[in-house]
């Protein structure tokens, strides 16, 4: 690199090549730019590139074949043959590594270069995009509040825009710039130039997270929305102060004094005249978190927005000095709360927090000041009260966050069906409880007599193939699957083949149970038992099962 961008190691033996040549080709252009280097790179630099007096090795006055000192460019021989033989095959991959390390730090200024373009202009597209909208949608202004807000957020994301393209030519013009002082200066241009971009790397990496939020532009629009917000509130201050003094008074300052004082009270301090109500309505909209000081007081700071919802008079006693007021009387409010609008962004949302919380703060104050004249269960009431209320907050910010994020409500929906379903299985059980409960409170007996008077009534009815459940013609073979050894859910379960061979089984149980009269005499057995009688013979005997198809027995035997 240095020996042909060094003034110091020009070379005689290629300086007098070249004006050979030159005179030989009788050009007074390249002449002059012979004459004129004082490098080895504007010696070869004087003819254009692939000319045989810069690339020839067989043209015995060509610069190559002074360099080599040979007609072989493999067999280069003498002071400048390592740079001739860097031109040839052999230095193919020389060549290869010296074009990367100079190619890679230029990687990161061509990134900067394309980003920084693209983010320019597609800014201003939206430009355009934006003033073409904002001319469709400046006829909402007359709508009212809500036309108002639509016109000034599109007026918002235009400002935002236009800083936007602002900053990325502003940060274009720098970088190209640097690039042209860095890369100006001969000798150092190309070092000092691999350094400050392989430094720019660096930087690009370190800061990726800072660079991607530059490209999405979200700060210029959040101050471009913020300054559209203001220009609007002081037209408007400025508007119902030209109406309320009747524009004598070209001074903002004067004109605001002179509104502020105009229909109010010395006491109450509520504007109560037409520049009362001009007031009112100029700092009526989105505007009103900006305006509800100034209004009143030009030195107090904005007041904090809240939710139409939360909206409530938190005040305190006042002072022994001053008289009170008719409406108040004695107390006189905390702060000025305005209604935050349905477009508020994500500054007026985090501020409308804030003033729940100062709210809820300020609550909390005055409860526990009046809990000095509460009894021990009146404080009891209150803490619950006040827990409750800050659990309603935090339900109501939580839900807000569900409602923008679609896997959060996703999450929820889940949520709630799998609490119904656990609410349901509770039910199911405390269901099932109530009916052991209800059961376990009867006499087994009477169970017992219940369950023997319905086997009987199944007994009586028509066996039927059909596998339903109770009906007028046929019996209940799914309850009466328990007689086989089977459950409900079980026969139900069954195929055709094994349901029918269930139903089989029941049949057979019902009729030995007709036959035998098993069924009755348990029965009469336990009501005698129970009404103190003494046992029958026949209660006696216990329970066999072929009872109804034995034998009288032979006297004497034992049984």
């Amino acid at each position: 690199m240095a020996f042909g961008t060094d003034p110091d190691r020009l070379s005689p033996e290629l300086k007098k090549a070249a004006s050979t040549r030159a005179l030989k080709e009788r050009s007074p252009k390249r002449i002059e730019a012979v004459r004129a280097a004082r490098t080895n790179l504007e010696l070869f630099t004087a003819w254009p590139v692939g000319a045989g007096a810069r690339n020839s090795i067989n043209d015995e006055d060509s610069l190559l074949r002074v360099m080599c000192g040979a007609d072989d460019t493999e067999k280069c021989e003498g002071p400048m043959a390592r740079f001739a033989e860097f031109r040839t095959e052999s230095g193919t991959w020389d060549r290869m590594v010296g074009l990367i390390v100079v190619l890679v730090p230029m990687v990161p200024l061509w990134v900067i270069l394309a980003v920084t373009a693209v983010l320019m202009m597609a800014a201003q597209v939206m430009v355009v995009i934006r003033t073409v909208q904002l001319l469709f949608v400046a006829a909402l202004s007359t709508a009212g509040k809500a036309g108002t807000e639509r016109v000034v957020s599109y007026a918002g994301e235009l400002l935002g825009d236009l800083l936007a393209a602002f900053k990325h030519a502003a940060f274009l013009a720098l970088v190209l710039v640097v690039w042209r002082l860095f890369s100006a200066e001969v000798g150092t241009g190309a070092i000092g130039q691999w350094m400050v971009l392989a430094v720019a790397l660096v930087v690009l990496l370190i800061k990726r997270e800072a660079l991607w939020g530059f490209a999405r532009n979200r700060p210029q629009q959040n101050a471009g929305a913020a300054l559209a917000t203001r220009m609007a509130a002081a037209w408007a201050v400025r508007s119902a102060a030209r109406s309320a003094t009747g524009g004598a008074s070209a001074v903002p300052g004067v004109a605001m004094k002179a509104l502020g004082r105009g229909g109010t009270g010395r006491r109450s301090g509520s504007g109560g005249g037409r520049a009362g109500r001009l007031l009112r309505a100029a700092t009526a909209g989105p505007m009103a978190p900006h305006l509800a000081a100034t209004a009143g007081n030009r030195h107090a700071a904005p007041a904090t927005p809240v939710a139409s919802s939360e909206v409530a008079a938190t005040a305190v006693p006042a002072a022994s000095g001053r008289a009170p007021d008719r409406a108040g009387a004695g107390v006189v409010p905390m702060a000025r709360r305005a209604e935050v609008p349905a477009s508020a962004d994500r500054l007026g949302q985090a501020r409308a927090d804030r003033a729940r919380r100062v709210r809820a703060v300020m609550d909390e104050r005055d409860a526990l000041i009046a809990q000095r004249r509460l009894t021990p269960d009146g404080q009891a009431a209150e803490r619950t009260r006040l827990a409750r209320q800050r659990g309603d907050l935090a339900r109501t910010a939580e839900l807000r966050a569900v409602e923008r994020d679609p896997r959060k409500r996703h999450a929820m929906r889940k949520r709630e069906v799998s609490l119904q379903r656990r609410i349901d299985a509770s039910q199911r059980r405390l269901e099932q409880s109530d009916a052991a409960a209800r059961r376990a409170g009867e006499p087994a007996a009477a169970r017992r007599r219940q369950a023997n008077q319905w086997l009987r009534e199944q007994a009586t009815l028509p066996s039927g193939q059909q596998p339903a459940t109770a009906g007028a013609g046929g019996r209940n073979y799914p309850v009466l699957a328990a007689v086989a050894g089977s459950s409900v859910a079980e026969y139900r379960g069954a195929t055709s083949l094994q349901q029918a061979a269930i139903r089989a089984k029941v049949d057979r149980e019902l009729t030995r149970h007709r036959q035998d009269g098993r069924v009755i005499a348990k029965d009469l057995a336990r009501n005698q038992r129970d009404r103190g009688a003494p046992p029958t013979a026949a209660s006696r005997q216990g329970y066999r099962k072929d009872a109804g198809r034995q034998t009288d027995r032979r006297p004497g035997r034992a049984s």
